[in-house]
């Protein structure tokens, strides 16, 4: 897949995605597109980098740590010379001048998160030769947009790169298209969707487990999590919660869970928010198991977290959009050795309504891993598509969904719901598509 793009921008640098799933490695794709703008610009070579979050950018230019060691691993590695480029670090030095830093001297490289870019004076840039945008299915959002409305403008060459870079919103869509549309269609440079890069074995399949939102969702979380424990190679877990509180609330609760099962007694507990100053997050970066880390919103999209075996969403939200959901299981998708999978642990109903959401969770999921909910019909085609490609294992319970070489993406069910689903779950996928056709 980086061959591919390699060669494309070799023919040209043209606007549009690169639609690449956490973990088949993006991020020399980007080095590949900053190599070529400075050979054929040499000195005057303008770029800018820019993301969503920080920690992107600090982990791939180890900006925290050693930049110029990484610069010289990259030289070494003759995938970049960025020894005569200025690097304007504006993540981890905040100042807004950074407008003034480009040089006609040299080549230069801008490092900005989009808020701190998009509320800066940009209109003031002259001679810019291409925009790098990670996480691009943020385009929507009104500065973002704005800024990259007002470089396309000025012909500048706009490269996006996102593992899920369709969106189902129309607003959203037609915003996307106006930015990286050709022939009015998204202009998909390479195409490694996440069901793609599972069946070339590019990045693990996911394996879902369930825990209930009830009084009892303290027990039930913990109970599936021993469970799913002896399947993980690292066992090194985040943990997503909902607010800055509750993931405090979440710590302390494990804390406990550590001192009464001796499963756990081994784990090291971390705490990422914006208002715990320390070193978590880099601690358990540089972890290799035994380790969970706990956050609200951060590291769902764009970390590249080594060894990461296994998601946890504590937040309890019932209806989770799937764009963000499908950003945030990449993130244990990511191949390592001896690794074979990566277990996402969900929050499910309780009630009579438990095989219909298991299967509007399984549609949702069909849906984003190709990248396919834009309109009726492809919605219908992938419909027909997943009552093919289901099968059920009564002897564990396990529902499939198997893609392309033999590869399949693993559901787990409760033992009393899984005959229940088995036999409703079909039925309810072609009420899914009748009512489609309706619309």
């Amino acid at each position: 897949n980086q061959k591919e793009a390699f060669e494309l921008i070799d023919k040209n640098i043209e606007t549009g995605i690169h639609c690449q799933a956490t973990g088949c490695g993006k991020s020399y794709i980007i080095l590949y597109y900053i190599k070529t703008i400075i050979e054929n610009y040499n000195r005057n070579s303008n770029i800018i980098l820019f993301t969503e979050r920080i920690d992107i950018l600090n982990d791939m230019f180890k900006l925290k740590t050693n930049i110029n060691e990484q610069i010289i691993k990259w030289q070494q590695m003759g995938i970049v010379d960025l020894s005569n480029t200025k690097i304007i670090d504006r993540v981890t030095y905040k100042d807004r001048k950074w407008v003034n830093e480009f040089v006609d001297t040299q080549s230069c490289l801008l490092l900005i998160n989009r808020s701190f870019l998009t509320t800066s004076d940009y209109k003031e840039l002259n001679n810019i030769h291409l925009v790098l945008h990670d996480e691009c299915h943020n385009t929507p959002s009104k500065q973002c947009f704005e800024f990259l409305n007002y470089m396309k403008r000025r012909d500048v060459p706009i490269i996006g790169f996102s593992a899920t870079p369709v969106r189902s919103n129309i607003n959203e869509l037609e915003k996307v298209k106006e930015i990286y549309s050709k022939n009015n269609n998204i202009n998909l440079l390479t195409d490694y969707n996440m069901i793609y890069s599972i069946s070339e074995n590019l990045i693990l399949p996911p394996e879902f487990y369930w825990y209930y939102y009830d009084d009892e969702v303290e027990n039930s979380i913990l109970n599936e999590l021993l469970k799913i424990l002896p399947q993980l190679s690292y066992k090194k877990i985040i943990i997503w919660c909902q607010t800055i509180k509750n993931t405090q609330s979440w710590k302390k609760i494990f804390e406990t869970f550590i001192k009464e099962n001796r499963e756990l007694s081994d784990f090291k507990l971390y705490i990422d928010t914006s208002k715990d100053t320390n070193e978590d997050y880099d601690n358990f970066y540089e972890s290799s198991g035994q380790t969970i880390l706990f956050c609200a919103t951060k590291h769902r999209e764009g970390s590249d977290i080594p060894y990461l075996d296994c998601c946890l969403f504590a937040d309890k939200v019932k209806k989770r959009g799937m764009i963000p959901f499908m950003q945030s299981i990449g993130r244990v998708l990511r191949k390592a050795p001896n690794k074979k999978k990566g277990i996402i642990l969900e929050g499910i109903i309780k009630n009579n309504d438990y095989y219909k959401d298991i299967t509007n969770k399984i549609i949702d999921y069909y849906y984003s891993m190709y990248n396919s909910c834009t309109d009726n019909e492809t919605r219908i085609s992938k419909l027909n598509e997943l009552l093919d490609k289901l099968s059920f294992n009564e002897e564990n319970n396990q529902i499939y969904m198997n893609i392309l070489h033999n590869e399949r993406i693993c559901i787990n069910v409760e033992k009393k719901y899984m005959k229940y689903i088995e036999k409703n779950i079909k039925t309810n996928i072609r009420e899914n598509i009748k009512n489609i056709k309706q619309s």
